[in-house]
């Protein structure tokens, strides 16, 4: 499989998972959309990484309660997003950050739950055709290989 034919397969699987993360709901700041990919092929495996953010783990399988998430982030998801205050009570609106301490607080207490979005798109029928290409390729790259060998023999 040339570089080329191989970069375009595996430039479908990120644009495949960047689609899901939108459907998801889960790429508010766009940040999640912004990562990077890269692969080995050693001639018995073909590995795909992508260096994603580093709180990807969370939007994928959620965080469990107790530790407080970082207000820092929850306040850029504030901005982001945009996030309306609701007035309390006695009819004060919480400022950035004091919502964005209330939301950490109920993660901290409750968790959050995954989107899994990355397994959605490996395991999404689109994901099939592509993963078939690159089968394809690496059976006509192999084929064609052994009738060079063959070739090389035989003269």
């Amino acid at each position: 499989m040339n570089a080329k034919e191989l970069t375009t397969e595996i430039n479908k699987v990120a644009e495949l998972y960047r689609k899901q993360l939108e459907a998801d709901g889960v790429n508010a700041s766009g940040a999640l959309s912004t990562f990077t990919t890269e692969y080995e092929y050693d001639g018995q495996h073909f590995i795909l990484y992508f260096n994603l953010v580093e709180y990807w783990k969370y939007a994928e399988n959620g965080r469990g309660p107790g530790k407080f998430p970082p207000i820092d982030a929850i306040k850029s998801w504030i901005q982001v997003k945009p996030i309306v205050p609701v007035p309390d009570l006695s009819g004060r609106i919480p400022t950035t950050n004091q919502l964005a301490f209330l939301i950490g607080r109920k993660i901290a207490r409750e968790g959050t739950q995954g989107k899994h979005s990355l397994e959605k798109t490996m395991q999404s029928k689109a994901m099939d055709a592509v993963i078939d290409a690159i089968k394809k390729a690496l059976v006509t790259d192999i084929n064609n290989e052994i009738v060079k060998n063959i070739n090389e023999s035989i003269q």
